[in-house]
């Protein structure tokens, strides 16, 4: 009686590691509130809605009270708290193996990479994407083993309102969708067919044409109205950035000044942007005056106020001969924002739109190389660095939304009643004992990164190899897991981001499921 109690004692050890991690990654961080959590509670208030973001945080905030202003802070980061080590423990339900080392150890390095407890204490979509997107990729792993229509369905219900959250769980939404049409091709029914596929599809097509078509004004509080032309071009400009950037640390001085936006004559969509632009702040110099004084209420804006915005006062025209220019040190992404509003507020949205995207194409076809720079990040996530042969790629030790001291002013008291707001500055601050486990959870990120792209080679090789069996739910989290990098790695988004805890996650799930298939493959031969 006492061995069996003492081994379903070892047996669920494994649940100590998350609990105790997810404390003191929570303790660690700082509660980050900008001015796209600005925009979240102000849909959820009713006060804007705006449809450069999904709704699905702004109902969960809804949801939580945060539309009163009695609604708690607290209550917000204690649910998000709670999806993390919940998303934790569904993962770590996968160890299909009795072996207490094996689900202890799995446990510590899953736990310690901090990917599921990562935005807890960001107010911000992320954390409840993550939460979605698991559940549906769990549904749709059980459908796989069992062929349960009723997983499928939820796999794509929850793939649905994941992806009204945020948009990188579309990769996630389009394989449940697959699978439910390949579930239909087996049990043919209209019926099944109707809930299946089309509900969902006009659920996020018809909000993704609500935002992009029906949006003739500015979106309130800092968002712009159509963002496909203003995102192209500032990750465009991003790709450029990373790329001078890096030659210029490797002594390629000559090589990083190749790299630089088009001038206006190679273009007629550039030109003509650059002249409404110039010409509405010839007449009219209010947008730049408020992006002026936006940018210089930030401190991580000083540098660049004092090299570009405090010099262009006199003339702010000038900041578009600048910017379309070879002056690499005269640019700023903030004046891809600047261009957009004025663009929208002179020609209006959809016009803006369409002509931002034209004068990012231009941009392409100048320098067709930037187009390689989008995907060249990709092998990064791996840690597989290309422009460093033969070696792993080991980034630095910051994670942001660990460091970054947003002014607790800045953006929460626009929004936020008195209580929040005080709650808010209460619980700013991290707890500065606990600084050590952000080294800890970013050095382990990085071996976890680099563990994870060997041992999935290793099954790829094993099963190509017929040593051990093919396993279509490994199968399905790798592609899963690739199709969410790559539409990240299109928007330019860093590795150490928060943008990185979706596909991380996934690659949590993915991994310990290779490690229960060399498990199970060990523990076959070993009984033959």
């Amino acid at each position: 009686m006492n061995r069996l109690k003492n081994d379903l004692i070892l047996r669920n050890l494994y649940v100590i590691p998350p609990l105790t991690y997810s404390i003191l990654v929570f303790l660690s961080m700082n509660t980050s509130f900008e001015c796209d959590s600005n925009t979240y509670f102000n849909f959820a208030k009713g006060n804007s809605i705006s449809l450069l973001r999904g709704p699905g945080y702004p109902v969960f905030l809804y949801l939580t009270g945060m539309s009163s202003s009695q609604g708690s802070l607290y209550f917000v980061l204690l649910l998000q708290w709670l999806m993390g080590l919940t998303i934790t423990y569904m993962i770590l339900s996968f160890i299909q193996t009795n072996n207490h080392l094996i689900r202890f150890s799995v446990s510590i390095l899953i736990s310690s990479t901090g990917y599921t407890f990562y935005g807890a204490r960001l107010l911000l979509a992320e954390q409840l994407t993550m939460f979605l997107s698991l559940i549906a990729i769990l549904s749709l792993l059980v459908h796989v083993k069992s062929g349960s229509s009723k997983f499928a369905l939820f796999s794509v219900f929850f793939s649905s309102l994941a992806t009204l959250t945020r948009y990188e769980a579309v990769p996630i939404l389009l394989i449940s969708l697959l699978f439910l049409v390949l579930r239909y091709f087996n049990n043919r029914s209209f019926l099944k067919l109707t809930y299946i596929i089309l509900i969902p599809c006009l659920t996020f097509f018809g909000w993704s044409l609500i935002r992009s078509e029906l949006l003739t004004e500015k979106a309130e509080f800092g968002t712009f109205a159509n963002e496909t032309g203003t995102q192209l071009m500032n990750s465009l400009h991003v790709a450029i950035d990373n790329e001078i950037k890096r030659l210029r640390q490797n002594g390629e001085t000559a090589r990083s000044n190749e790299m630089y936006y088009f001038e206006s004559k190679n273009g007629n969509s550039t030109r003509k942007a650059k002249q409404i632009a110039q010409k509405h702040l010839e007449s009219n110099r209010g947008a730049f005056d408020g992006k002026y004084l936006g940018l210089s209420q930030d401190k991580s804006y000083s540098s660049e106020i004092v090299k570009i915005w405090e010099p262009a006062k006199a003339n702010p025209q000038v900041i578009y001969d600048w910017f379309f220019s070879k002056n690499y040190e005269k640019r700023s992404p903030q004046m891809i924002l600047l261009l957009n509003e004025i663009l929208v507020n002179e020609i209006g949205s959809k016009a803006a739109d369409n002509l931002m995207v034209s004068v990012s194409l231009e941009l392409i076809r100048a320098n067709p190389k930037v187009a390689l720079l989008y995907l060249k990040n990709t092998p990064l996530w791996y840690g597989i660095d290309l422009n460093k042969s033969n070696k792993l790629y080991l980034g630095n030790r910051s994670l942001s939304y660990w460091d970054v001291p947003f002014d607790p002013a800045f953006c929460a008291s626009a929004v936020l009643s008195t209580k929040q707001f005080k709650e808010y500055s209460d619980f700013f601050s991290k707890n500065k004992t606990f600084e050590l486990v952000q080294k800890i959870v970013a050095a382990t990120m990085e071996f976890f990164r680099i563990l994870f792209t060997m041992i999935t080679l290793l099954w790829i090789g094993l099963t190509l190899l017929r040593k051990i069996k093919f396993r279509l739910d490994i199968f399905l989290m790798l592609i899963i897991h690739l199709s969410i990098v790559l539409f990240l790695t299109l928007s330019q988004v860093g590795i150490n981001s928060k943008y990185s805890i979706l596909p991380g996650t996934v690659s949590l799930l993915a991994f310990t499921l290779i490690i229960g298939s060399f498990w199970d493959s060990i523990s076959q031969k070993k009984s033959t």
